[in-house]
């Protein structure tokens, strides 16, 4: 059996190590990692033409850096307002900019926001959200890995 590659964008991926052992572990699963909005666009771009992504899914945290932070001159409140959406910006870009749809490349969102705006954007894009500490998590990864 081939071994499934999951696509995660994520800056603090300590806080989710465990999401992170448990795809590896248990589900024998390889993981590809991207922690900002730049990197990740330029990442998929490369299969916006094919769209065949080798990923069987992406799992994108919500508040990423837009761009590498060592490459951010100034941290100012425009930083912090653009960084607050930014996984919802991929989730779009890779649905619509890109056009891969949810049987080519399952997507799900994690955070620790949970309001009422970031639940419709993502319900519209049929965008799954978890908290970055919610167990019920390894259910969902199941259902697509196995």
């Amino acid at each position: 059996m081939t071994q499934k590659k999951v696509f995660i964008v994520d800056d603090r991926s300590r806080e989710i190590e465990w999401l992170t052992q448990f795809l590896k572990n248990d589900l024998d699963c390889k993981l590809i990692h991207k922690d900002n909005e730049m990197d990740t666009r330029a990442h998929f771009r490369e299969f916006a033409d094919d769209k065949l992504t080798p990923y069987s899914l992406a799992i994108v945290d919500i508040m990423i850096p837009v761009a590498k932070l060592e490459d951010l001159v100034v941290l100012d409140e425009r930083y912090l307002k653009d960084s607050r959406d930014t996984g919802v910006r991929i989730c779009k870009y890779i649905r619509h900019k890109l056009r891969i749809n949810e049987e080519e490349l399952p997507l799900m969102a994690i955070s620790a926001r949970a309001d009422n705006e970031l639940s419709r954007q993502l319900d519209e894009l049929r965008v799954p959200l978890f908290s970055r500490d919610d167990l019920g998590i390894k259910d969902h990864l199941r259902k697509i890995l196995q």
